[in-house]
């Protein structure tokens, strides 16, 4: 092999390698899309409680965002634990 076609192959395996950056950044935020649904949450925002139990506030703000859960501080300090499916942004 001559020194320009290993050049040539270096070029080429430096493209994939981007190439397969860009797939793996798009495929990890289509899989963190994913897991967390169409529902996007930030810490602080005013949510309402779509299912809450019998004398439990209905209203509340984020205070911490979980894997699964999401935990709502009410107006009188109480924590509710939900799953983003049952919070509406207010």
């Amino acid at each position: 092999m001559s020194s320009d076609e290993v050049e040539d192959l270096i070029n080429q395996l430096n493209q994939l390698q981007l190439k397969q950056k860009d797939l793996l950044v798009r495929l990890e935020r289509a899989r963190d899309h994913e897991v967390r649904g169409t529902r996007e949450f930030r810490i602080g925002d005013r949510v309402r409680i779509d299912n809450p139990k019998p004398s439990q506030e209905r209203r509340g703000a984020i205070s911490r965002i979980g894997k699964d859960r999401v935990t709502v501080l009410t107006a009188s300090g109480k924590i509710i634990h939900r799953a983003p499916k049952n919070l509406t942004l207010k």
